[in-house]
């Protein structure tokens, strides 16, 4: 049979998304889902699980996928780490992290003086390590797989998507803009990713041809046709051209590596984690065993108690981690001894609860040797998956750096890890993040460097219960320990642990990192009091800067012990992750149209179309609280409620239906609100009984803090710093312009907001903004309660309204629907 008559089969049997993807934040099912960076890669593990393929069968197509829809970091150039549990109890690691090529030398990034040579060991073709991440997948799928899917199959999915291209999103093509210097310095990355400088923009097709033959090539002869056929020809001669240290021998060596999962438990539960070469696993398990001592449940989850004690955990098992921890293959790691839980009730019996411990006077606790690593850099991404039979995957690889060293290899398509910088390039200097490097890393021929990545999955009575794992260099580990102490101790819903804020301590440098809004302004006091020193989270200067200041990205599954039912949750830190359930129903678009499909032409409202008495028609008509029609609203039996929700949601829907998250915080009944991550797949009923309890009455503070927080912008973006510290409204169109999934000039009910606040005389009601026209400056006004039709208005004219119904007290009630691509 011809390859591309199987091609054709292929096709037919795997269905991906590409316009549209169908993809939600948060999935509830009882059969197998994927939780991914990417739609995409994560419906392309789901279709795998749709033909009866298992949890590894569908990682091998999400990784793949990845590398082709999420360049950022998804990779077949770079390497990881893979924990699989089979429902039958079988447990195993896969390690398939990077190797330093046979001609590295430990002092290959230092001048004639000794000085370590900037950007050498993170830009170019020197920077690079042997890719793992194919010979992993393969390894994996040999050993684990369900053997009802054909390596070929499971290449097919991404393959289709690198030849037949997919749209691009708003977020990807600022991500691509963003690294511009880095990608631009290689005439191939350059061609391919920035079009030679005419950078792509939302809703045009990326096609990746050369990429696209790499994958055919590895579908029609196998895995090892990477490291030893024509690919590995091609990757070879592009090193020796551009003075790269791989060559094809260095590829024909390489090999991917099972090894035993490290073990721990933690108030009864059971953790199975990652082993070295990664530091994430041991690291996990001593924090874990720290806490254990301490009645976490009792601690306020942003409160100052508890962020102290987190803290001061972390530093002790990074101080332990940059001492004793490296490649198993070069040094004998003391596993048992960092481990045993008499040598971590010493550890933590140093914590001081009214003084932070300055790291400087902190070392390893063993007695032995110290040795400092160097953990790697920011640019991972995780994804994980579990089959309805229960088996389940842990997966987080890397290329490093965001787009890894810039390099593609030549006329393979594939763009290239950095990960020689993870090893130390002069032992006893601080790298980039004031991490002291050390021996125990140094650069040797066919070594690995070590790392954070922490894929880790949590059993309570020998079933699985939690599955997570994260990217972000050395905060990884405090990452994921955030996400299971939230769902243990805190008992938060899935999607309040992964949502909640995060902060990281990594023993140098010696301060408390943190995202925007982590704790309060007395909470902050009271730290800094106790002696931490808090800085703002900030990640490489290519990172664009609505996601910049996030702490990684936690593509989560729980489980409930009692249903069997599994939520998959992927982190909104970054933007278009996604959870894609088995039983969900498949996309019936398979390849994008050849040509762009422009937006349908919407008659432009004249100034003549915007009502006269347009401050009449917002202000006067506000129903006063204090009034019967008012407190009529405000009763939960109000019969005027249900009415004024009914109307409002298929008109949401109808404009918002390309959106694929919404959420809705209601604080306009006393005591009672609800959420729901999308109002498009539930009933209205459903949605008018649920009844889970936000705080009623917020400051505009904390409102717009809710707002920026769904609508994944940064702080420094979102908020206009006015003196009464209110949402400015030059802050306010540049969220309209963030938030929107364009076409050309138009924003598709991306920043939806109904007001209704409080004011001396009554309240304000405001309807969602469903469209902006930037040129034009306008909104459209979709009037929710369907007194009037939707209206184009003058954007400064409606700010204007909203803002002088409230200038009394400052506090807002009502709906908040923000919707995001």
């Amino acid at each position: 049979m011809s390859l591309s008559r199987v091609r054709a089969l292929l096709a037919l049997a795997v269905s991906l998304p590409l316009n549209g993807v169908v993809a939600s934040p948060v999935v509830t099912t009882t059969k197998g889902l994927v939780v991914a960076a990417e739609g995409h890669a994560a419906e392309a593990g789901a279709a795998v699980l749709r033909k009866g393929g298992n949890a590894v069968d569908a990682a091998v197509a999400t990784a793949l996928t990845l590398a082709v829809t999420y360049p950022r970091a998804g990779n077949i150039g770079g390497g990881g780490f893979m924990v699989v549990r089979l429902a039958d109890g079988t447990a195993t690691a896969f390690d398939f992290r990077e190797m330093a090529p046979g001609g590295a030398t430990r002092t290959m990034y230092l001048d004639a003086e000794g000085k370590v040579v900037k950007g050498r060991s993170t830009e170019g073709h020197l920077a690079v390590g042997v890719p793992g991440t194919v010979a992993g997948l393969a390894l994996a799928l040999e050993r684990m797989g369900s053997g009802k899917m054909a390596w070929a199959e499971l290449v097919e999915p991404a393959r289709v998507l690198a030849e037949k291209g997919f749209e691009v999103t708003d977020a990807l093509a600022e991500d691509l803009s963003a690294s511009a210097d880095l990608l631009g310095a290689n005439a191939a990355a350059r061609r391919i990713f920035l079009r030679d400088g005419k950078f792509y923009t939302a809703g045009e097709t990326l096609r990746q041809p050369e990429l696209a033959a790499t994958l055919g090539r590895l579908q029609k002869d196998g895995p090892r046709e990477f490291y030893t056929g024509r690919t590995a020809e091609l990757f070879a001669a592009d090193m020796a051209a551009h003075g790269g240290l791989i060559t094809r021998e260095d590829l024909a060596g390489y090999r991917a590596v099972e090894r035993a999962v490290v073990r721990g438990t933690y108030r009864g539960y059971e953790l199975i984690t990652m082993p070295p070469p990664s530091s994430g696993g041991i690291a996990l398990l001593q924090m874990l065993a720290m806490l254990e001592g301490h009645d976490v449940a009792a601690l306020a989850p942003a409160g100052a108690e508890k962020i102290h004690l987190f803290a001061e955990v972390m530093r002790r098992a990074y101080a332990d981690r940059a001492a004793y921890l490296g490649d198993p293959d070069f040094a004998k790691i003391p596993v048992g001894a960092l481990l045993d839980r008499t040598y971590l009730a010493r550890r933590a019996a140093t914590i001081d609860p009214a003084r932070a411990t300055p790291s400087k006077t902190l070392a390893g606790g063993l007695p032995a040797a110290k040795e400092a690593a160097k953990p790697e850099s920011m640019e991972t991404t995780h994804f994980s998956v579990m089959d309805a039979a229960g088996n389940v995957v842990s997966c987080t690889y890397t290329i490093n750096g965001i787009y890894g060293s810039g390099v593609v290899a030549g006329e393979t398509g594939i763009l290239l890890n950095n990960e020689m910088d993870d090893f130390t390039s002069r032992p006893g200097t601080p790298n980039a993040f004031g991490l002291v490097q050390g021996e125990a890393n140094a650069i040797q021929p066919r070594k690995r460097p070590l790392s954070s990545m922490t894929p880790t999955i949590v059993l309570r009575d020998g079933k699985v219960v939690i599955v997570t794992g994260s990217p972000g260099g050395a905060t990884i580990i405090n990452t994921v320990a955030q996400v299971i102490t939230n769902l243990i101790d805190h008992r938060m819903t899935p999607t309040d642990a992964v949502a909640a804020k995060r902060f990281n301590h990594q023993w140098l440098p010696d301060a408390i990192t943190h995202e925007p809004g982590f704790a309060s302004e007395a909470v902050m006091n009271e730290l800094k009091a106790k002696g931490h020193e808090l800085r703002l989270r900030k990640l490489y200067p290519n990172d664009p800067p609505q996601w910049s200041g996030t702490q990684g990205s936690a593509e989560t599954i729980a489980v409930d012990p009692k249903t069997g039912l599994r939520t998959g949750v992927a982190d909104g830190r970054r933007p278009g992750t996604a959870a894609v359930a088995e039983d969900a129903k498949p996309a019936a678009v398979l390849v994008p149209a050849p040509a762009a499909v422009s937006a349908p032409e919407v008659a432009e409202p004249s100034k003549k179309d915007l009502p006269e008495d347009f401050y009449a028609k917002w202000v006067a008509p506000l129903i006063p609280l204090d009034s019967d029609a008012g407190r009529a609203l405000l009763d939960r039996a109000s019969p005027d409620y249900e009415p004024l929700l009914r109307k409002s949601i298929p008109q949401l829907k109808s404009h918002c239906g390309a959106c694929s998250s919404v959420i809705v915080m209601n604080s306009l009944l006393p005591g009672a609100g609800f959420t729901q991550d999308s109002i498009f797949n539930a009933d209205t009923a459903d949605i008018i009984k649920q009844e889970t309890v936000y705080k009623v009455g917020f400051t505009l503070e904390e409102l717009m803090r809710m707002i920026q927080t769904t609508s994944g912008l940064s702080a420094e973006r979102f908020h206009a710093g006015t003196a009464e510290g209110e949402f400015g409204y030059e802050a306010w169109l540049a969220a309209l312009k963030a938030g929107r999934r364009s076409t050309k000039d138009r924003v598709i009910c991306n920043f939806s907001t109904v007001w209704l606040r409080e004011r001396k005389n009554g309240g304000g009601h405001f309807s969602p903004v469903a469209d902006y026209n930037e040129a034009e400056n306008k909104v459209l006004i979709l009037e929710v309660s369907g007194l009037r039709p939707s209206f184009w208005a003058d954007a400064k004219e409606v700010w204007d309204a909203m803002n002088q119904v409230d200038k009394v007290s400052g506090r807002a009630r009502g709906w908040i629907v923000v919707s995001r691509r």
